[in-house]
């Protein structure tokens, strides 16, 4: 292909280099730049890292949307079908900067330090790209090599290995063999990777597909493949997105992902915790967040790039707004009646994890804000009540028998009072019971305090019918809460009124459910057992 471009003149690269880094750089830069992982082969992150910024820089792109590493007992070559290299991104992967910008949020495989990683296994990698054939010594210093044939718009990255190309070959083996379903699912730009060892015949896939759900969340499906058993794994996933600004410029997203089982019930997705959640930037880091699902941004991170500082103004501002974007989540899946427990349980909810002054302590203020004041409760019988508005129930038969008119009354709220959903238990939904009793004071009622609240206006209100079903509630107590009763205005006249229980008064109302109750009360207190 014929560029019409003034060519690259590598001479003039090396020798600004050489003499900005000077003679020394092989003597510093193994440690420094090489070894920074614990891990050797991270700088297989890097090349992707790298091949999705080159991806998004094509204005118009409809070919391939992969990156192949083929591993062979010598080299390893990357392809991928980004943006080809121009001279700035020479000088870029030629240096030892941050970015080929200066400042840039949001370039995530940023040149320079990024790329020094391939140097753990390598002198001199080779880079073909169009028309740009060229090697690197001494981590700084390009060269001009021969040229290769290339797939059309594809750049090859070549790591040729060292004397101890075998051991070499098994380390990256079992890098790419760690690749998995969750190395696709925040990018954008690149929406399959692929892998294979001649040596051994092994060889791996993955393939990303997403479909646009609203403004702000796509429908991600994730597909693995193993080619050597033909094992075909699948997960899908919700991700939630929101623009981040710098000084009025878009550098990116903060996004979460929530993982997606089977439905059992009818509805389009069942959200299900995520069981190790580590922050994204772009790709997995090291450090863990508690959480039932994943976030990810653009962070400022540690130079090894698998962690963050936290007291980082910028990291801080994103946590921020990864809290606004929760709370946003949440109020979506309550408009599509999606908000039940699963969702629910992947929160924030245990304090020891989120203290004040902790990194992540905004995610937990921000949901408990929102729970105690928005509709965002699944409540009994359907519907969504805010924290204030809501009550547990200890036993089913509390919430057949109380409904919502009923329990306002009972606690006397000026606003409308209701259950919460059946599924929330102390058996079920243990942490999430103790985080609503604990963080936003929601009341557990038992049959013991409530019958504290039975008095006579409450009952003289209700119908016959409900004095009945209270009998039949009470009857099934047992005798130990019966004897509690005695003090209780429980018994209805014929006039509506309501008495104590008093085994001579001529005019008391008693169905038959009811009097069999007053009998096993009457004889139990008469045996003595009930002083």
């Amino acid at each position: 292909m014929t560029s019409e471009k003034d060519p690259i003149d590598y001479k003039v690269i090396r020798a600004e280099n050489e003499k900005f880094y000077g003679t020394g750089v092989n003597q510093w830069a193994p440690k420094l730049l090489a070894d920074r992982y614990d891990d050797r082969t991270h700088f297989i992150f890097e090349l992707l890292q790298n091949a999705e910024d080159a991806m998004s820089k094509r204005e118009v792109w409809e070919g391939p949307r992969i990156v192949d590493f083929s591993l062979s007992s010598t080299t390893l070559i990357a392809t991928h079908y980004g943006k080809p290299f121009d001279e700035e991104d020479v000088r870029g992967i030629s240096g030892i900067g941050e970015s080929t910008k200066e400042e840039e949020l949001t370039s995530i495989g940023r040149f320079g330090i990024g790329f020094k990683s391939v140097y753990a296994f390598t002198k001199s990698p080779e880079i073909h790209s169009r028309d740009e054939h060229f090697a690197i010594d001494d981590y700084v210093l390009p060269r001009v090599i021969s040229a290769i044939d290339l797939q059309p718009d594809s750049t090859e990255i070549h790591i040729p290995f060292g004397n101890d190309h075998l051991d070499a070959a098994t380390q990256i083996l079992k890098g790419l063999q760690r690749l998995d379903l969750r190395t696709l699912l925040f990018l954008h730009e690149i929406e399959e990777i692929s892998w294979s060892y001649h040596v051994e015949g092994l060889s791996g896939s993955y393939c990303r597909e997403s479909k646009t759900l609203s403004d702000s969340a796509r429908l991600v499906t994730i597909i693995a493949q193993d080619g050597a058993n033909n094992e075909v794994e699948e997960e899908q996933w919700i991700v939630f997105s929101k623009a981040v600004f710098n000084q009025g410029e878009k550098v990116g997203n903060v996004e979460i992902a929530f993982a997606l089982g089977d439905s059992s019930n009818g509805k389009t997705v069942l959200v299900q915790p995520v069981i190790e959640s580590h922050l994204v930037v772009f790709f997995p880091t090291v450090r863990s967040t508690s959480l039932g699902f994943l976030i990810q941004g653009p962070y400022r991170t540690t130079p090894g790039r698998d962690n963050i500082p936290e007291s980082d103004p910028w990291n801080q501002r994103l946590i921020i707004q990864t809290s606004e974007l929760l709370v946003d989540i949440l109020q979506e899946f309550c408009e599509m009646d999606l908000l039940d427990i699963a969702v629910l349980s992947t929160l924030p909810l245990d304090a020891s994890r989120f203290s004040e002054g902790s990194w992540l302590a905004p995610l937990f203020d921000a949901v408990r804000k929102a729970l105690t004041h928005n509709p965002l409760l699944p409540c009994y019988k359907g519907g969504y009540a805010a924290a204030s508005g809501v009550k547990l129930a200890r036993t089913q038969d509390l919430r057949d028998l109380i409904n919502s008119e009923q329990l306002t009354k009972l606690f006397d709220s000026d606003t409308e009072l209701r259950w919460l959903s059946e599924k929330i238990t102390v058996d079920l939904t243990p942490e999430l019971v103790s985080y609503l009793k604990d963080e936003l004071n929601v009341d557990e009622v038992t049959p013991d305090n409530l019958i504290t609240k039975l008095d006579h206006s409450f009952l003289e209100w209700q119908s016959d019918e409900w004095i009945e079903r209270l009998y039949e509630f009470l009857n099934g107590r047992g005798l130990y809460f019966l004897k509690r009763l005695r003090y209780m205005p429980l018994i209805r006249l014929e006039d509506g009124s309501h008495i104590t229980y008093d085994k001579d008064h001529p005019q008391a109302y008693l169905p038959v459910q009811v009097a069999q109750t007053i009998r096993q009360f009457d004889e139990a207190f008469v045996n003595q057992k009930m002083p």
